[in-house]
This record gives C-alpha cells, sequence and structure tokens, in this order.
C-alpha cells in the first residue's frame, strides 16, 4: 500500500513537472508574440510621429475627406485610387459602369478618382457637377502635365495616408485599365501580401540618355544606369502596412518625374519594402481584338477605351466566349 502511494505520489509529480514544462513554453510563446506586438505598436507611432512631423505639400484637396474612409476605417479592405485627367469624364463613367460598380455591394472597398487641374471653365463646371453627384472624386491643385504625374501620384499617398490610414491594400490603377476585380480581391484575400507593392515587375531597366527621347534622365537626375527593380505604373497594389512608411520616403529620396520608378523602385527600395511580381498583371500592351473573355486569367490588361472596358467587363461576367483569336499590338 506504501509503495503504491508512493507510485501514485511520483506519477502525479511526474505530471506537473510535465505542465510546468509545457507553461513555460506556452509562456515563452505568449512573450515572443507579446513582444512582435508591442514592437509592432511601436513601429507604428514611430511611422505616425514621422508623418506628423513630415513636410506635407499643400495639394489643396478639393472632396468631404473626413469620412472618405467611413467611420471605421478598419473595414476598408481595398482602396481603389484611380488618377484621371479632369476632363476624362467618359473614362470615370465606364468605370463605375464596370469593375468599379462593386464598391455597390461591398462596403470593405472603396474607389476615389484623383484630378488635376484644367484651364478650361466648361471642364471645371462639368466637373463640380460629377464630384456633388458621385462624390467619388479628389481634386488636386495640380496641372495636369506628364511630368506632373509623379507629383499626383505623391499627393494621391499623401490623401490615403491621411484620410484612409488603416486600408488594408490599395490599388492605383489607371483609368485606361481593364481589371479583372474579382480574381485581385481572391489573390489578397488568399496571399494576404504584406511589406510588398504587387504588379508587373521590371528588371534592369535602363536609363535612358537619349535627349530627345520623352523619357530622358540626366546623370544630374539620376546618376545610376539602372534602374531599381520596380513595378509598372498602369495598375499596382500597395499593401497597407508600408502607406505611411512609403510616403515619409518621398520627403527623403530626391524625385525623378517617372512615376513608376520613383514610387515603385526608388522609395520603395528605400523602406526595403518588396517588388513582387504577379503574372496575371499584364505587362504586354493591349489584346488587338479585346474581348472579356481574354481576362478570366488575368488582372489587368491596358490601354483599352471607356467603352471597351464597359463591354468587356459585361463579356466578363456573362462568360461569353471570345471567337477571335488572342493577339497583341
Amino acid at each position: 500500500m506504501h509503495t503504491n502511494n508512493w507510485t501514485h505520489s511520483f506519477r502525479a509529480n511526474k505530471m506537473t513537472m510535465t505542465e510546468r514544462v509545457q507553461l513555460k513554453s506556452l509562456t515563452f510563446v505568449q512573450s515572443i508574440k507579446t513582444l512582435f506586438f508591442i514592437t509592432g505598436i511601436i513601429s507604428s507611432v514611430y511611422v505616425l510621429l514621422n508623418i506628423s512631423n513630415a513636410k506635407f505639400d499643400n495639394y489643396n484637396y478639393d472632396f468631404s475627406s473626413l469620412l472618405a474612409c467611413g467611420k471605421n476605417e478598419h473595414s476598408v479592405f481595398l482602396l481603389m485610387a484611380v488618377p484621371s485627367k479632369a476632363g476624362n469624364f467618359r473614362e470615370r463613367m465606364a468605370i463605375r459602369n464596370s469593375w468599379g460598380s462593386v464598391v455597390k455591394q461591398d462596403t470593405s472597398i472603396r474607389l476615389f478618382f484623383f484630378v488635376g487641374k484644367e484651364a478650361d471653365q466648361k471642364i471645371n463646371d462639368t466637373l463640380t457637377m460629377e464630384k456633388e453627384t458621385y462624390m467619388d472624386i479628389v481634386e488636386l491643385d495640380i496641372r495636369e502635365t506628364y511630368k506632373n504625374l509623379v507629383k499626383k501620384i505623391t499627393a494621391l499617398l499623401q490623401w490615403v495616408t491621411v484620410h484612409c490610414t488603416n486600408t488594408k491594400y490599395i490599388l492605383k490603377v489607371d483609368d485606361d485599365v481593364f481589371l479583372n476585380f474579382n480574381l485581385l480581391i481572391n489573390y489578397l484575400r488568399n496571399s494576404k501580401p504584406v511589406n510588398s507593392i504587387i504588379g508587373c515587375k521590371l528588371r534592369n531597366a535602363p536609363v535612358v540618355r537619349d535627349k530627345l527621347s520623352k523619357y530622358y534622365i540626366s546623370k544630374e537626375e539620376y546618376n545610376p544606369d539602372i534602374f531599381p527593380d520596380y513595378v509598372g505604373g498602369p495598375a499596382y497594389v500597395i499593401s497597407g502596412d508600408i502607406l505611411g512608411k512609403l510616403y515619409l520616403a518621398t520627403n527623403n529620396v530626391s524625385s525623378i518625374f517617372l512615376e513608376d520608378v520613383y514610387i515603385n523602385g526608388m522609395c520603395r527600395e528605400y523602406i526595403n519594402a518588396l517588388a513582387v511580381g504577379h503574372p496575371s498583371f499584364s505587362c504586354v500592351t493591349r489584346i488587338k481584338e479585346p474581348c472579356g473573355g481574354y481576362f478570366r486569367n488575368l488582372i489587368t490588361g491596358h490601354p483599352y477605351s471607356a467603352g471597351e472596358i464597359e463591354r468587356m467587363w459585361m463579356q466578363l461576367n456573362d462568360n461569353i466566349t471570345c471567337i477571335s483569336s488572342k493577339s497583341y499590338r
């Protein structure tokens, strides 16, 4: 009987020792998780403090932006930010009628157009009516020129950083791009990319030194002869965790007028974020005879007219078979 009691006591103590080891292991794991959580908070606070001290250019936003992303910013999964010329009324309407229409069914998706200034008063008057009707336009005090595009995208980043801080992902997409929204959203929700800019990745692109080219950049503007890896400009996704840091980088990295090289290459590299190439973000020119069915396995393609985008959206969603052969210009 005495032996049995001793054996029972030994087993009880043995179980207790095992439980203690498990408890210590659990405590260690919890400590690590807590450390990462605190580190994340410190990193976020650091970014916010730097944003509060950063030099914000005065772009004079014309938009009721206080509740741009709703009262609960955490509910915004994807913000689609579309740079658009003030006079591109038809292009914006085509987007609202096609892939942009998803915002009507999903409150976690937002769509905003970012337009610059035009000298034509008729355009400005029509734009005013459009803003009041759709409430999805942010007007920037920036002249619409090719070399001002980098300023426009920087202003876009600034606006989203201030007004939609906790957005999970930001899609910058031009107004002549066709988008397979469902394919994109499924990729983001399944893969959950972080610390990344995702799209058509370009590597070892040479700097153009020909003074007759519209892409000419002098040695004084940018000394290396090869650009860093970057993601092409027509459409790309920025993970929300780097949004503030990416905007802050524009305060520290000398600008060049090539928007995609500057933002997705130089500033991205400065903050040690990843340039992620995704094969469904088209790197080639448009399909010669466009049909929505071709985009069942593609996320983006460009350039397309407003009418083509509307038609292709209908074809894609109605599962219409494309008759003509797929070819490129």
